[in-house]
């Protein structure tokens, strides 16, 4: 009789197991099913709104730009005007050049700026691409080596003759605006170049598009800086930083020819910093842009972590629920063995009887 006592409590012990494991497999189950609709749920919504960002991004940026190039193409049209003026100037510079036997030190550069008008002054680039003689001294000495556009330009044009006219710029020292035009020594020892000062350009058409290039950026809701920056370094207009120093960026983006961008995790904001190119070969001034970007990525962020969040309500409800639904149904599973086991016993307790009479 106690054997079958034992061998009946070895069964439903065994059943309690069974229903147990039951149980938690069915939790456990749900719990990998919550958790991965979950997960592929924030990486759909996580990608969706990536997209949606990139999206924004690439038509402000590519807006931006379409307006730079269009104003500029105004603005060049304008420029080439001033190159007949120049072109008649350097008969004069040549002349004076020969007359000197070719010997710049012998060139009276002052009193040829007086006889073209007072509006040029005059430069004397060397071999080494260097301003070896001008009239106007914060350019003495320049050397062109800094700017690797312009340096390649005027290094490969002292071997070629004629006329080579030049944008409309921003003077570096001074900030003012100058025309430039160049031409190589008949020697090919020196490159002769003028710079048409504001009195001789004129009325030039001032197009009054900074302003309209931040309202456009700043029609992306993500977007929370915009800078302007010449290939110098210069802030161009009134940015939303405008007191700031040029970042150490530029000259990534200068020496790469290409748009870079940073982000930083810490703050949720990325810095993209776009290259409008706008150099040609056939001018020695690079008038291309780099335009600081600045957008905030807290809110996508923030966007995430609700969806992150509401999951987790929703995966805690359905655990719960399906938590109670599985306790019915392993005890549902489990009744026929129970039943099984009962009959076991009761057969046990038959024979057990059977034996003692």
């Amino acid at each position: 009789m106690s054997g079958a006592s034992d061998d009946g409590g070895k069964r439903r012990r065994y059943l309690f197991s069974f229903s147990h494991l039951l149980f938690l497999s069915m939790i456990f189950l749900i719990c990998i099913l919550a958790a991965g609709i979950t997960y592929f749920d924030y990486r759909q919504a996580e990608e969706t709104y990536q997209k949606s960002a990139r999206a924004m991004q690439d038509q402000t940026e590519d807006d931006i730009a379409k307006t730079i190039r269009i104003v500029d193409s105004a603005y060049q049209i304008y420029d080439a005007t001033l190159n007949v003026k120049m072109m008649n100037a350097f008969s004069l510079f040549l002349r004076d050049y020969e007359r000197a036997g070719r010997d710049i030190s012998r060139m009276d550069l002052h009193s040829l700026k007086e006889e073209m008008g007072d509006v040029m002054d005059l430069y004397i680039i060397n071999e080494s691409i260097m301003v070896e003689a001008t009239t106007y001294e914060p350019d003495l000495g320049l050397d062109f080596s800094k700017w690797p556009h312009s340096y390649k330009f005027l290094h490969d044009l002292i071997q070629k003759d004629g006329f080579f006219p030049d944008r409309v710029v921003y003077e570096v020292s001074s900030g003012k605006l100058r025309k430039y035009a160049y031409m190589p020594t008949p020697d090919h020892r020196y490159i002769l170049e003028l710079g048409l000062t504001e009195k001789g350009i004129g009325q030039r058409p001032a197009v009054h598009y900074q302003e309209p290039l931040r309202e456009m950026a700043f029609n992306n809701p993500y977007v929370i800086s915009y800078r302007a920056f010449d290939t110098v370094g210069r802030l161009l207009g009134k940015g939303s930083n405008a007191q700031g120093k040029a970042p150490a960026a530029l000259s990534q983006v200068i020496a790469e020819r290409k748009s870079i961008e940073f982000e930083d995790p810490a703050n949720h904001t990325l810095t993209r910093y776009i290259l409008v190119d706008m150099a040609e070969q056939s001018y020695a001034s690079d008038t291309s842009w780099i335009i600081e970007l600045v957008y905030d990525q807290s809110e996508m962020q923030a966007q995430l972590s609700r969806l992150v969040l509401n999951h987790l309500i929703i995966a805690l409800v359905a655990v719960i629920t399906s938590a109670g639904m599985a306790i019915v149904l392993s005890r549902y599973l489990a009744k026929p063995v129970k039943t099984m086991v009962d009959d076991i016993d009761t057969i046990s307790k038959g024979v057990g009887l059977t034996r003692l009479s």
